[in-house]
């Protein structure tokens, strides 16, 4: 038994089980690992900030969000260099994958004024929101720190994308717990204090802090992996690093479609977000459990979305578009054997979670909260079952450079179709549960939009990077299950 277990983690993949779930799944633990690390960060600072007040716990989430809203595209057109180098890595080209990465942490310096601009309309939106007053103040706290350490984001996924795209992921998965581990003493000690030690409380400030410094370690770490790196010292640092405009325009090209998608879905959330917090505190507080339970539980979903993202690329770069097509579907069977039990669970027992976040002297009983919460972890679900479709088909279309449409798809329906219907029933009174409700059947949507889209592969023909590294003999067999 043991070494069957073995053998399936250690013999390589096969002619046969290339874009299998096999390799799917073998892609995705190193990378569920590194997610795990960033989940643990946030559940974290979520489960300190809740026992350290309830107005703490309740400013986290929604300027939380708001921060990403403005770090995103930045983010995701620097992380988009990671797609080149899987396709680069699948034309066999060592000096791509530098080059590309080099021009995606060039492209997170340039970023930087603009990041630091954004920030005062970020300020003016949190004090213009509906938020309950009290929370608004340590939320301005919390948004303005996450954003000054945010300014290393797009370079952290820039760096990363060179280790995933090569398939480094175990690099990848050690800075990123490296991360994590330091995130939990620097929590307790900047929420709480430690007067032995000189460290105030600082409460919902110490938890942006821990958080701004943690996120460091694993940049610093992947950065001197990669200065270390054996492509780096074959070529040298120099040709590496040198400014291609080209290639820089051909990143921002499928990069900010992919950014602009991210831009839009998560603006959409955040103004949900936002919405549900000018509902009442009660509200505000059971959406925040949910929503962290919702990322504890989703995270090894996006491990498996980057996965089908870099298999995808891998073998587009290659040019064997059949096996790319294989692998998306793969991705999904696997995606879907993690959250059908999961999603059980969420029905069965929901108040095993929201336990986490309910300290003693909170001014919610644990009643009140399961009153909310239970039909809300229902819905969480039933759509948790689309979404695993919407996460790794997505990803799927992004690793094959199908970015343009992926964005309007978001675009239309995320401000076409789900925020006017979330507005119409914000101005009914609707209450928080039909406008979950209207959530979960628009994730619904996206899921069956994106299948048809993935089965029907028009993204066949998209050329990512340039014709002379696209290799000559061109692989069309059709791939066994």
């Amino acid at each position: 038994m043991f070494s069957s277990v073995t053998r399936f983690f250690t013999r390589p993949i096969a002619a046969a089980e290339e874009g299998g779930k096999r390799e799917l799944l073998l892609m995705s633990m190193p990378l569920i690992l590194g997610m795990a690390a960033d989940t643990i960060m946030l559940f974290t600072d979520r489960i300190f900030l809740a026992n350290h007040s309830d107005v703490s716990f309740q400013a986290a989430m929604p300027t939380g969000i708001l921060s990403y809203l403005m770090l995103c595209i930045f983010h995701q057109v620097a992380l988009y260099a990671g797609t080149f180098v899987a396709h680069y890595h699948g034309a066999k080209s060592p000096q791509g994958c530098l080059h590309a990465t080099a021009q995606g942490l060039w492209l997170s310096v340039f970023s930087v004024p603009f990041l630091l601009a954004l920030m005062p309309l970020g300020l003016w939106i949190i004090s213009h929101s509906s938020l309950p007053a009290n929370v608004i103040p340590p939320g301005r706290d919390y948004f303005l720190i996450l954003m000054l350490g945010g300014l290393r984001l797009p370079a952290a996924g820039a760096i990363s994308g060179y280790f995933t795209g090569k398939g480094l992921l175990k690099l990848n998965t050690i800075a990123n717990l490296t991360g994590a581990l330091l995130n939990i003493p620097l929590d307790y000690l900047f929420i709480f204090g430690y007067p032995a030690l000189g460290i105030p409380e600082m409460g919902i400030r110490g938890a942006a802090w821990a958080t701004v410094i943690s996120g460091f370690a694993p940049f610093f770490l992947q950065f001197y992996w990669y200065l270390r790196s054996e492509d780096l010292r074959l070529y040298g640092w120099r040709p590496a690093f040198r400014l291609d405009f080209p290639l820089m325009r051909r990143i921002i090209r499928f990069g900010v479609p992919s950014g602009f998608q991210v831009l839009v879905d998560v603006g959409a959330f955040t103004v949900f977000v936002f919405i549900v917090g000018g509902l009442g505190g009660l509200e505000l507080s059971v959406s925040t459990m949910c929503f962290s339970v919702n990322h504890l539980a989703f995270a090894p979903l996006m491990g498996f979305g980057i996965a089908t993202s870099i298999v995808v690329a891998r073998y587009q770069g290659a040019r064997q578009p059949l096996t790319a097509l294989r692998a998306g579907w793969s991705g999904l069977k696997v995606g879907w054997g993690y959250m059908i039990p999961l999603a059980i669970f969420f029905v069965v027992a929901p108040q095993i979670f929201i336990m986490a976040f309910n300290p003693a002297k909170s001014e919610y009983r644990l009643d009140e909260l399961l009153a909310v919460a239970r039909p809300m972890m229902l819905m969480m679900a039933i759509w948790g079952i689309a979404d695993t479709a919407n996460i790794v088909l997505m990803s799927a279309l992004r690793g094959a450079g199908d970015t343009k449409f992926v964005m309007i798809c978001m675009l239309v329906m995320g401000w076409v179709v789900w925020m006017p219907v979330e507005w119409l029933a914000l101005r009914m009174n609707a209450g928080l549960l039909p406008m979950w409700a209207i959530m979960t059947v628009y994730i619904f949507i996206l899921a069956v939009i994106f299948a048809v889209r993935w089965k029907k592969a028009r993204w066949m023909t998209i050329q990512v990077i340039e014709p002379v590294l696209v290799p000559q003999a061109l692989h069309t067999e059709v791939p066994q299950e």
